[in-house]
């Protein structure tokens, strides 16, 4: 169905919380889908390349952006308004794409290569890694290498600034594990750096 401007516009200065709360409130069907379209417009592109980020496949990464959309619709309610929106949004869409990397990953356990993936946890604790003597393209080049939960780890902390408690409740898993999962993440990211480095 297509909306006139005119009526959407009335909703694109609406915050997120307001206009949640208008949504599930609003008795008047018209005006409720219009205000789903403003939201549904207002994080489809960051979801779509939350997901990119994440699978590095465009018709994957569009087809899990649509389910977590739908989801979110589904889940409004849910939404508590403690914390910003896109907080709530994106740990859905991590969860979403880290139950889809979980399944790949699960089907292809005879393909898999586990040495490839290994983080040597006896080696002596290494210097913090200097990020800011990498170029953009080398540091996308090395989380490419990396395996997708050890890059959705790196992103979630570094990319989007979560907070320790949001990764855990993202990812389903205590704060210690976050932050054991992070130290051998930058460790491998920092082993990988080695390789190129002149």
């Amino acid at each position: 169905m297509v909306f006139l401007q005119s009526t959407t516009t009335e909703f694109e200065s609406i915050d997120d919380q307001p206009l949640v709360a208008a949504i599930l409130t609003e008795g008047n069907r018209e005006r409720q889908r219009l205000m789903q379209e403003v939201l549904y417009d207002r994080y489809a592109n960051k979801v779509f390349y939350k997901c990119l980020s994440i699978v590095k496949d465009h018709e994957t990464a569009k087809d899990l952006a649509h389910d977590i959309l739908v989801k979110m619709f589904l889940k409004l309610k849910d939404f508590k308004g403690t914390s910003p929106f896109y907080g709530w949004l994106f740990a859905i869409t991590y969860n979403h794409c880290i139950s889809y990397v979980r399944k790949q990953q699960q089907q292809r356990t005879e393909d898999f290569d586990a040495h490839s993936y290994d983080i040597a946890e006896d080696e002596i604790e290494r210097e913090n890694l200097e990020l800011k003597e990498l170029r953009l393209e080398q540091l996308e080049q090395l989380l490419d290498v990396l395996t997708e939960s050890e890059r959705l780890i790196l992103l979630m902390r570094y990319q989007d600034d979560m907070a320790m408690k949001e990764i855990a409740e993202a990812l389903d898993i205590g704060e210690s594990a976050v932050k054991m999962r992070l130290k051998r993440s930058r460790d491998r990211l920092a082993e990988l750096f080695k390789t190129i480095r002149p």
